[in-house]
């Protein structure tokens, strides 16, 4: 969990006032005995009274043996306030682990995997991340990804509109397409993973946007360039191994055109 500070400030909110006085008073008065702290819990007696708090990211929580407590309590009664001084006071180390020492101690992969997992639905975060890790400029990427879209999203209107020539085929221009990979190409040796993300993102849309419909060479070419460009990048960056050839394996048995076919590169 993440290191939290708890106070007695924070303690007497949690209470409220009336309450928050009675526990102090048992606590200045030695009521509260054998305070014990492992992980995320601090246990402690008060008189013959048995607590155990629970120490998370939002707070204290409390189960309290006293009858008229109700067992696990919402907030705090007296003796867990009583509790949560004593040990405040104790000098006791505090419980709970440091989210960053624990961070410090994964594989960088792993790390890796899990931002872009949590990011995946999430622009805004995905653009802060980009921009605290020293990447490229935030902006510049979320804007290629909506450009993207917005293209792609263009062309498959078109199709659905019955845009077709006289021989019921589906010929796109992919010039505007083209521009925005040439965008997403420039980043290439700045910022490979973000390109890789891109490249791939780029993959997912084409194909759908071909399905199954009649269209000349032109998509099928920048959606071999789009794979070629995600090799590539994923060759200069630091890709998670595993979650990539998740990926590549599910693309490649969804798709009809013979996308990330070839794994083995």
């Amino acid at each position: 969990m993440a290191s939290v500070e708890i106070s007695e400030q924070m303690v007497r909110s949690q209470a409220g006032e009336e309450t928050f006085e009675l526990g102090r008073s048992l606590a200045d008065r030695g009521q509260v005995g054998a305070v014990t702290a492992d992980g995320t819990r601090v246990g402690a007696s008060v008189g013959d009274v048995a607590v155990n708090l629970r120490i998370t990211t939002a707070g204290v929580g409390a189960d309290c043996a006293r009858t008229d407590c109700a067992g696990e309590v919402a907030e705090l009664c007296e003796h867990a306030v009583a509790v949560a001084l004593t040990w405040l006071r104790s000098g006791i180390e505090r419980p709970g682990q440091d989210l960053l020492t624990v961070l410090r101690s994964k594989d960088p992969g792993w790390l890796a995997a899990r931002l872009t997992d949590l990011a995946a639905d999430d622009p805004v975060l995905t653009a802060r991340l980009l921009a605290e890790a020293g990447g490229p400029d935030a902006p510049a990427v979320h804007t290629l990804r909506e450009d993207l879209e917005g293209v792609v999203a263009e062309m498959t209107a078109e199709r659905d509109d019955g845009h077709y020539d006289v021989f019921d085929e589906w010929y796109p221009d992919t010039e505007e397409l083209e521009e925005v990979l040439d965008d997403i190409e420039d980043l290439l040796d700045r910022a490979p993973d973000a390109v890789a993300d891109l490249a791939e993102h780029a993959v997912r849309l084409l194909g759908e946007a071909i399905g199954d419909g009649c269209h000349g060479h032109e998509l099928p070419d920048v959606l071999a360039r789009a794979a070629d460009l995600h090799l590539d990048a994923c060759r200069a960056g630091a890709p998670d191994p595993v979650a990539l050839a998740e990926r590549l394996l599910t693309g490649a048995l969804n798709s009809g055109w013979g996308t990330f076919a070839d794994l083995s590169e």
